[in-house]
């Protein structure tokens, strides 16, 4: 669909710009397919390719180590060599490949080398000054962070390691998220108030009794006006009803409603 889109589109003048790395098609278990970039030139006529070769984040034992993999592993690859252009430098030994017996025994590695290297003196760019790393310097990847991730975060728990949980996995263990779902369940009356009071305080997100208090009243005012919203509903529905079908008997709001609905679908009621 994504192809007769743009050729529907470039038929007509349009010009066409694709950013891809054929190195790093992480997305094929979603269905992409990494010959969208290898034969792009092949379907698609004046195609002017700019390689983007400089690393600017990388040293250079990293960009050599990767070229290494992708080279064995993907021989079908578009021609490129990535080269390490920022102000990084490299000692053997920074890149580790270890095994550990079990996933709370390498976390428990990776807090003790966060913990070790805190401090050490780094440099922004060429012509800062040294500052020592910072807890914000270190970051863990995942291949999935909701299967993966717990025994690290517990680690981090466990030491008071402050950390952030990048992504979408697991978004709604956050205690933050907890504390926005009683809000919403708040207004239609499935949460009480010190159940509310109670999330949001132990979100530990910088919040007050007092702003917790502050907010209660804005989801008091949610609470009313989804009660005059209902009630306006109801009128215009009973506006909507013919003439001459307008004398309902005494009943139940409910049931009001459900005849004024019957009404205008050509249904009669019993009189």
């Amino acid at each position: 669909m994504q192809e007769r889109l743009i050729r529907g589109l470039t038929r007509f003048g349009a010009n066409l710009c694709v950013v891809g790395d054929d190195d790093q098609t992480i997305y094929q278990w979603r269905g992409s397919a990494v010959s969208n970039i290898l034969t792009f030139e092949r379907r698609h006529d004046s195609v002017r390719r700019v390689t983007l070769d400089d690393n600017f984040r990388s040293s250079r034992g990293i960009t050599a180590l990767a070229r290494s993999v992708v080279e064995e592993t993907a021989p079908d690859r578009l021609p490129k060599e990535m080269v390490a252009a920022g102000h990084q430098t490299y000692e053997r030994g920074d890149l580790l490949a270890l095994t550990f017996p079990d996933a709370d025994a390498e976390a428990r590695w990776i807090c003790d080398r966060i913990e070790r290297l805190r401090g050490t003196a780094f440099q922004d760019a060429p012509s800062s000054e040294h500052r020592g790393l910072s807890w914000s310097d270190f970051a863990v990847l995942f291949r999935s962070v909701s299967k993966d991730a717990g025994p690290l975060v517990a680690e981090l728990k466990r030491r008071t390691i402050p950390y952030v949980i990048k992504g979408l996995t697991r978004l709604f263990d956050a205690p933050e998220i907890q504390a926005c779902v009683t809000a919403f369940q708040y207004v239609p009356g499935n949460a009480q108030a010190d159940e509310v009071a109670a999330a949001w305080l132990a979100a530990d997100i910088g919040l007050t009794e007092d702003d917790v208090s502050r907010g209660l009243d804005v989801l008091d005012r949610a609470k009313d006006w989804r009660g005059h919203r209902r009630q306006r509903h109801l009128r215009l529905d009973l506006g909507r009803v013919p003439a001459d079908h307008q004398e309902v008997p005494r009943q139940r709001p409910a049931v009001v409603a459900e005849h004024a609905v019957l009404q205008r679908q050509h249904v009669r009621l019993p009189r």
